[in-house]
């Protein structure tokens, strides 16, 4: 192997393992009270502010219960991944452009994981532990109100 090549394949690795580290889950949560969750969003919006150029992925997971211990709404983590951009946009300033929320599908307890990552790397991949057919959703539409972060009245 010539040198040239050795080198190319040193500096691929490096710039493999630099994205790697760069695209990290900054932090995970789960079954939180209001000001946490606010706490968390906030030190999050830090962190994309400190990374200009990267992009923030909110990867949220339904659960079989909702905080109440009820039943969840058919698509809770989508509701709650847009109500968290919604905060991150309209409290903390963050462009929309720079977020992007997956819908991760269910596991035993709702799940929010948050990631910082370059722009031009692709977004995590969800790793749910239930299907959709093992949850018993709620009959009723939800209330937009119902995924508001705002500790007003809670």
């Amino acid at each position: 192997m010539s040198l040239s090549l050795i080198l190319l394949l040193l500096i691929s690795a490096f710039d493999c393992v630099s994205r790697t580290i760069e695209s990290c889950k900054v932090d995970e949560y789960t079954k939180v009270y209001c000001e946490d969750q606010q706490l968390r969003l906030d030190n999050y919006a830090l962190l994309l502010e400190k990374s200009p150029q990267a992009h923030g992925f909110i990867l949220v997971y339904g659960g079989k219960k909702d905080r109440f211990g009820q039943n969840p709404n058919r698509g809770e983590a989508r509701f709650r991944a847009d109500a968290i951009k919604d905060y991150l946009i309209n409290t903390r300033g963050i462009k929309s452009e720079r977020l992007r929320t997956i819908d991760g599908g269910y596991r035993e307890t709702w799940t929010v994981e948050l990631y910082v990552c370059p722009s031009d790397s692709t977004e995590p991949i969800p790793t749910p532990t239930l299907s959709s057919k093992q949850i018993k959703f709620r009959t009723r539409q939800p209330k937009k109100r119902e995924y508001i972060i705002s500790c007003d009245g809670i």
